[in-house]
């Protein structure tokens, strides 16, 4: 989509009326940079409410609206299985992990340390 975007921007800038190529490249560029912008902006709204409907336990309005238009980094999947983890929200650690989360890099010392200090004391690991 953002190659399409590119092009069409630098073919709406071969205006004759401009005085310099440059000019059409550094609009461009602007224009470029407001889009990936707005994608970022896009991908943190869904990530936040991915994270309310974890809580909520809502994996069917997840799927249906949410992970559909998601495109997550390791490091945003990791953030999302915790807090699923720490919801105990079985269904959506399953999802997860099928989207890509890997639970060898997941777990880190620091994670496990969390996640033990996260436990019930009513647990077995109290």
């Amino acid at each position: 989509i953002l190659k399409g975007l590119i092009k069409s921007l630098t073919v709406k800038c071969a205006d004759p009326l401009q005085d310099t190529d440059e000019y059409c490249f550094r609009r461009t560029d602007s224009r470029v940079q407001r889009v990936e912008t707005r994608q970022r902006e896009g991908q943190e709204l869904l990530k936040r409410q991915l994270e309310v409907l974890i809580q909520w336990n809502r994996l069917d309005v997840a799927q249906e609206f949410i992970f559909v238009n998601m495109n997550l980094q390791e490091h945003e999947l990791n953030d999302l299985l915790m807090g699923a983890i720490n919801h105990r929200r079985g269904s959506f650690i399953r999802n997860i992990i099928e989207r890509g989360a890997k639970l060898k890099s997941f777990l880190t010392e620091q994670r496990f340390e969390q996640l033990l200090n996260s436990t019930p004391a009513s647990t077995l690991l109290h």
